[in-house]
């Protein structure tokens, strides 16, 4: 149960973690935050693309 609820979220997650990296970027660009607020987001999103690849590969 637990598998398809994980499995069903990642996209949703994906999407999610997408834009939170697109915001902070711009908001570098636009001298809001610093350049290490990027951390945060780059690893968000390496975690669902890792996830996903796992699943994909049924690994999981």
């Amino acid at each position: 149960m637990m598998d398809k609820v994980i499995r069903g979220s990642l996209p949703s997650l994906q999407i999610l973690a997408t834009a939170f990296f697109v915001n902070t970027v711009l908001s570098i660009f636009n001298g809001q935050k610093e350049s290490k607020a990027i951390l945060l987001p780059h690893n968000f999103v390496s975690n669902c693309i890792f996830f996903k690849n796992l699943y994909a590969e049924n690994w999981l």
